[in-house]
């Protein structure tokens, strides 16, 4: 399950995003798959995770859906592939579903490293649209508050604006407008926040 920034992508409905399709589908999996079949489940953040591997429990399964979340980072789909087939005892008899909205090329990347007889199934979820996402962020604590930086990506944005802003203790703490560019774009600010301030960034 693809669990990177672009999965946070709100589809045309303006509710459901991504990442709120792969969890229908992956319920839907669970639900069909036997009584007597092992599934697992790993999750393509930054670094690929198993969350479930192939002798939990059905009830486990049914509720991983509700634990996960998407992260700030780019994910390593070709990396988690290999998670996932690492536990495969009988690879004729498993196959390896992936959810993703296969962004920049990931769907060919996948298909060319496979080297499993596991048969590989790749199950898009979302629509192709544009889309910005924030995809890194760090803090450093510098005099006089934070040093915040973000890397944004996008997708068939270039050259448009998006608003982003820095919300703490339940308002807009900063908002700048920032033009996107083709590839990753890194920004640094800095912050009258405390150590212990939380904060969240977003466009």
């Amino acid at each position: 399950i693809d669990a990177s920034a672009t999965m946070q992508t709100r589809e045309p409905n303006g509710t459901d995003t991504r990442f709120d399709a792969a969890m229908r589908d992956l319920r839907r999996i669970v639900d069909d798959y036997p009584p007597d079949g092992e599934l697992a489940v790993v999750v393509a953040g930054q670094t690929p995770v198993l969350i479930a591997d192939p002798k939990a429990d059905r009830a486990l399964l049914r509720g991983a859906p509700a634990k996960l979340a998407t992260q700030a980072a780019e994910g390593d789909l070709r990396l988690a592939t290999k998670v996932a087939a690492s536990p495969l005892a009988a690879p004729e008899q498993t196959r390896l579903v992936i959810l993703s909205d296969f962004t920049d090329g990931q769907a060919s990347v996948v298909k060319s490293t496979w080297r499993s007889d596991a048969p590989l199934r790749l199950r898009q979820v979302g629509h192709d649209q544009p889309n910005a996402a924030i995809t890194g962020l760090w803090t450093r604590a510098v005099i006089g508050g934070q040093e915040i930086g973000v890397t944004l990506a996008q997708h068939r944005m270039t050259g448009q604006t998006v608003n982003l802003r820095i919300i703490a203790e339940g308002h807009v703490y900063t908002s700048e407008r920032v033009t996107l560019d083709e590839g990753p774009l890194t920004l640094t600010t800095t912050a009258n926040l405390s150590d212990n301030t939380p904060f969240a960034v977003e466009i």
